[in-house]
């Protein structure tokens, strides 16, 4: 996998599709859903971006994905945990500038290109972001939900 070219990429697609950020959880961030996009508080999912590079790089990191987020721009986020939608597991790809990721079972720097396991449902936050970061965040949808 070449980070460099997912990065140009990924910055590419929020360049073209990215949409302000509506959560009270984060400013001046860009996002952009690829494939669906759940709609949280109607419970339900609307078309995504369709996009095959990004959509294979998921499926090669996480085969039984069903939800993929590119986000760019100020990337800090507050702490919290991920709403019902999604089950525990997620992935994050960082990509770019470097983040401090704070999370319930420890705290770390990603760099380009790290790869990142997590429970979505334990208290974590990006503290500190380069302006230049994305990451691709990476969910399985929660059965109940």
């Amino acid at each position: 996998m070449d980070f460099d070219q997912l990065y140009l990429h990924s910055k590419n697609l929020l360049s073209k599709y990215g949409k302000a950020d509506k959560s009270s959880l984060t400013e001046d961030r860009k996002i952009v859903w690829i494939g669906k996009q759940p709609l949280f508080t109607k419970k339900m999912e609307i078309a995504g971006h369709d996009d095959q590079v990004i959509k294979a790089i998921a499926t090669e990191i996480y085969p039984t994905h069903d939800y993929i987020l590119i986000c760019g721009g100020n990337t800090e986020i507050n702490p919290h945990r991920d709403a019902t939608y999604a089950l525990p597991e997620a992935v994050s790809i960082n990509l770019g500038g470097m983040a401090y990721f704070d999370h319930e079972d420890g705290c770390k720097w990603l760099k380009h290109g790290d790869v990142t396991a997590f429970n979505c449902k334990k208290l974590h936050a990006i503290l500190e972001a380069d302006l230049d970061r994305i990451s691709i965040c990476i969910w399985r949808k929660n059965p109940k939900w």
